[in-house]
């Protein structure tokens, strides 16, 4: 069987606060979790990942964890008593963007275009296609596939595309929400500085923080931070400084 697989087009922001990934220091490490999602979507148990380099050593960590049921479901995958891997089915938020990603299949409204693309490639798949179009049963409209067939359902379901470049407000939300994911991780730390952050994650905390007026959250992350980073950011520095004023402190 030819081997197949749809790129992987999905977030893998992932903090860098983890025990394991503080074990040692190496200027180019990766975080373990993120190379865990591309090990699970692009092999099957047992197959061989191959790192020519393996610098830092992450790629293994990775790997040996894709066996581990908790470390994987703490990525949003759902592994059943067979320990067979699946993708969390998305629920959509009020504004109807898939709460995980944007790029993956929920099982719910029409088959994405690229997906379709990708099951024509299947003879079989193809031919029920076909069958379910020419009997009315199923409707395609820019490419985009409306079925209720069981096997083209769970063949789709989960599946991760290629987004569509015209909903960049989409994948901007996305993004947002992987900061805000990442502030949080800076948040609940238990380093009185911290050692390593982006300054677009505290951006995106302090600003969702100041909306909730949440002034405590900004004021502690803002301790964490050099004061320098502080005091050269005119928006970190007027949030900061505004939630000092209205929590009362002196």
């Amino acid at each position: 069987m030819p081997y197949n697989k749809e790129p992987f087009a999905a977030d893998v922001s992932e903090g860098k606060n983890d025990p394991i990934y503080n074990a040692h220091s190496y200027h180019t490490k990766v975080p373990h979790k993120a190379i865990m999602r591309y090990i699970l979507h692009y092999t099957e148990p047992g197959d061989v990942v191959f790192d020519g380099f393996c610098g830092t050593g992450m790629t293994g960590v990775a790997a040996q964890l894709c066996g581990d049921r908790k470390t994987v479901e703490s990525l949003g995958y759902k592994v059943d008593d067979q320990g067979v891997i699946y993708q969390q089915e998305e629920e959509t938020d009020e504004s109807g963007l898939p709460a995980a990603s944007a790029a993956q299949v929920g099982g719910k409204g029409p088959i994405p275009v690229q997906i379709v693309s990708w099951m024509k490639q299947s003879a079989d798949l193809r031919n029920i296609i076909l069958e379910e179009l020419a009997s009315g049963r199923a409707t395609e409209e820019n490419g985009q596939l409306s079925t209720q067939h069981s096997t083209l359902i769970t063949r789709a379901k989960a599946r991760w595309y290629v987004p569509d470049p015209n909903k960049a407000g989409d994948l901007e939300k996305l993004r947002e929400r992987a900061l805000l994911r990442e502030f949080e991780e800076y948040r609940e730390s238990k380093q009185k500085r911290l050692k390593v952050f982006r300054l677009e994650a505290i951006r995106a905390g302090f600003k969702k923080a100041w909306q909730e007026r949440d002034y405590a959250t900004i004021i502690a992350v803002a301790r964490k931070i050099p004061e320098n980073i502080l005091q050269e950011d005119p928006k970190l520095l007027m949030w900061y400084d505004q939630a000092f004023t209205r929590s009362g402190e002196e």
